[in-house]
């Protein structure tokens, strides 16, 4: 592992985070009491001077006493991109802390959702897991960002890079453009320590789960500072054969180069290969009704373990340079470049038909695909005075080229056998016509142009507006290829379907705040985002983009003097003008139509923070309902929206005992609950039943350099199906059984 790591990380280019690690000093003795006392110490222990360079006196030691982890975030960037406080955004945000990622060990950004009120997964484990927020599934391509720059999300980045993950609800097109409603996720990296840090960890658990994460960083000149963050990790699951093995790499480098200007750059780097077998389907049960085949086999691989294979490789470059300018203004710039390419070969199981009996069909799938996008974007912003009040601003502009080249295949039809028993004996992998064919070519090129504005004005010292705005314009290339001769090149393909144009999109915010109490206040927003359409009518015109309307009104309230912060949400969220399949399209045509409109709405609270010395606790819970408002099957309108549970909720008890013989040991308990929902919107629709899991962890940290710890998921071993994805067949997986961890980490 060690090795695979470190050639990885000559892979080295550059990028950026958007958060520091805190200072630690050189030895460190803590029992009890706030975090804030230890941050006080260390601001004072470590003075800047005119130069911009910190003091190079040392501390020896400092004894204080504080508690170590703490799950209160005050500020976040991601829904304005310029610094504002939580608690003075108009707009719902939750943020998942380092020190909550460390205690509650998620295995992905999948587990992570559960610590977010209105986000969610169908799933976590086999590669049928999707992150969603308010109903919406969010959007791979643009909903995921690694410090404001999207993933491209295939696969998720590993947790070990992060420092912090913002979650903003609702559509952000006036800050990041073309995307989905449900929300935005961003990954902020850690960045450099200015004093050296280093830490392994490594883990074993069930199913050959084996892990190691590495992370050194500090200063490497007067004004430079680095940082590595490695992981390796393999593991098995709960179906014979299936496995995952993903290698990570994150070099970071910060150089201070003035005491008003600084760069940044992030290499993310990560590979992940998978052997994944198929899915279950609905069945009948001895009374012919739709059911879940609870009798299947757990342990069964569903396709061939020699086989199937879905490998990802994931390259993420960015740049940051900030230079503060005077009278509080700054100027930042970044810019990024990001390539993931996926390639994929299976034989799987498959209902097409939708539900009918434990017969399940077998197919045969092989394809390779690529995306990649260059980033760069400007900002300037500031602060200024008016009504003898001070204003917050800022102006961007950005750039963003897509390329995606992503080839069709026909899918070869094997035979049929039972999810109760399957048999795929009968498969010749080396008959000529096992392989899928390439029966077809899409290539897509967009370049999406952008200048936007925010205004936070504050009009007294109760009331503030955040009114802003983004005008879009995105020019599409779109090429398609149907009919595709085996072996020819693609570039060189005649295309049977075509389109070159450009639109053009304002999408406005507008947010007012309203402070009850120093400690209570509410808000009340509009937002509006859009996603283009590559789509054509029977006109030969092509279609408008769709949209997405948000309104929200909500509370904000911090308690024990800001360590606990209890937040509350209402929204209404329309989305319109979803293109379709033309209903009148005969065999060989594929003209579209504005066809579908949908409301989602509902409730969110949420509590995040410490109650008392010693306890924290991270609680949500969301109520959510959607509809099918219009639709092109008039027999699905009045249904509600495919694969949106009516209830999620989630609790997670932190208790770590701060004095006496027991110090240094700190127990957590949580409880995720996953409501039922409706799976299709047809007459062949299916209400998928709720579930639930246990968590327990146990941290033993009395040492000063060594710590151990326990991780327990699903310990009374639920039995939990939930949907591949959202589309209108009906394919399920079976989720994470029982599953222990167990964690040694070393400090130097």
């Amino acid at each position: 592992m060690l090795e695979k790591i470190t050639d990885m990380s000559e892979d080295f280019f550059g990028g950026t985070g958007q958060s520091s690690t805190p200072v630690r000093p050189q030895k460190k003795i803590i029992t009890s009491s706030a975090l804030a006392s230890l941050s006080a110490i260390a601001a004072h222990a470590q003075t800047v001077g005119d130069d911009g360079r910190e003091d190079s006196a040392p501390i020896d030691e400092v004894v204080v006493t504080a508690q170590k982890q703490f799950f209160r975030p005050t500020d976040a960037s991601s829904a304005t991109k310029f610094d504002l406080a939580i608690f003075d955004t108009p707009q719902s945000i939750s943020v998942v802390t380092a020190d909550l990622i460390d205690s509650a060990r998620p295995e992905g950004l999948l587990q992570v959702a559960k610590y977010v009120a209105g986000a969610y997964s169908l799933g976590d484990w086999g590669g049928g897991g999707v992150l969603n927020a308010r109903g919406f599934a969010i959007d791979q391509d643009n909903g995921l960002k690694i410090n404001g720059f999207s993933t491209l999300g295939t696969r998720f980045p590993d947790v070990a890079t992060v420092e912090r993950i913002e979650f903003v609800k609702g559509p952000t097109a006036v800050v990041y453009g073309v995307n989905n409603y449900g929300g935005t996720v961003n990954m902020i990296t850690k960045r450099p320590p200015h004093r050296f840090e280093a830490t392994t960890a490594l883990s074993f658990g069930s199913y050959d789960y084996e892990r190691l994460e590495l992370d050194v960083g500090g200063p490497i000149g007067d004004r430079v500072r680095g940082q590595l963050v490695g992981v390796a990790q393999d593991r098995g699951f709960i179906a014979d054969g299936e496995e995952m093995e993903r290698y990570a790499v994150m070099p970071t480098v910060t150089w201070d180069i003035s005491a008003s200007t600084s760069l940044n750059a992030t290499a993310f780097i990560q590979d992940e290969t998978r052997r994944f077998g198929g899915s279950y389907v609905l069945t009948l049960d001895e009374n012919g009704n739709l059911a879940l085949p609870v009798d299947a086999p757990g342990d069964v691989f569903f396709g061939l373990p020699d086989y199937n294979k879905d490998k990802t490789e994931h390259r993420q470059y960015i740049g940051h340079l900030r230079h503060e300018l005077a009278n509080g203004y700054a100027l930042e710039g970044q810019v990024g470049y990001t390539d993931v390419q996926n390639r994929s070969r299976s034989v799987y199981t498959y209902n097409y038909f939708g539900p009918a009996t434990p017969t399940t069909y077998v197919y045969n799938l092989n394809y390779a695909k690529g995306i990649e996008s260059t980033d760069v974007e400007l900002r300037f912003s500031g602060e200024f005075e008016l009504f003898a009040q001070r204003h917050k601003f800022l102006v961007n502009g950005e750039h963003r080229g897509i390329k995606r080249d992503d080839p069709r295949y026909a899918y070869v039809f094997l035979g049929s056998t039972s999810q109760l028993d399957p048999d795929f004996s009968f498969i010749d992998i080396n008959d000529p016509g096992f392989e899928s064919p390439m029966s077809g070519f899409t290539k897509e090129d967009r370049d999406n142009y952008a200048i936007g504005a925010q205004v936070l004005f504050n009009l007294s010292d109760k009331l503030s507006v955040l009114v802003g705005g983004r005008q879009t314009w995105s020019n599409i290339q779109y090429a398609d290829i149907r009919d595709f001769v085996s072996g020819l090149d693609p570039d060189s393909a005649e295309y049977e379907i075509t389109a070159d144009y450009t639109i053009s999109k304002f999408t406005p915010r507008v947010g007012v705040v309203y402070s009850v109490a120093d400690n209570l206040n509410t808000y009340a927003s509009y937002s509006r985002g859009f996603i283009p359409q590559t789509g054509t009518t029977r006109a030969l015109s092509i279609i408008d983009p769709e949209t997405g309307d948000q309104w929200e009104v909500g509370a904000k309230a911090e308690l024990f003097n800001g360590s606990l912060g209890l937040n509350g949400a209402l929204y209404v969220i329309d989305r319109e003008g979803v293109q379709a399949r033309d209903p009148l399209n005969v065999p060989g045509e594929d003209f579209v139509v504005a066809g579908r409109n949908q409301r989602h709405s509902g409730f969110e609270f949420e509590a995040l923070g410490k109650i008392t010395d010693g306890l924290n606790i991270v609680a949500n819970y969301t109520y959510q309902e959607s509809e099918v408002t219009r639709d092109i099957n008039v027999d699905v309108v009045g249904h509600p929206v495919a694969n949106v549970p009516y209830h999620l909720g989630n609790l997670f008890l932190q208790y770590q005992v701060l004095d006496g013989p027991l110090a240094g040991i700190n127990a957590s308990i949580g409880y995720s609950y996953h409501g039922a929902y409706w799976h299709r919107e047809d007459g062949l629709r299916f209400r998928v039943p709720d579930r639930y899991t246990i968590d327990a962890f146990l941290v033993y940290d009395r040492f000063e350099k060594v710590s151990f710890d326990i991780a327990l998921t699903n310990i009374t071993d639920e039995k939990n199906f939930y949907t591949v994805s959202q589309d209108r067949y009906s394919s399920f997986m079976l989720d994470e059984p029982r599953m222990v961890r167990a964690r040694v980490k070393v400090r130097y």
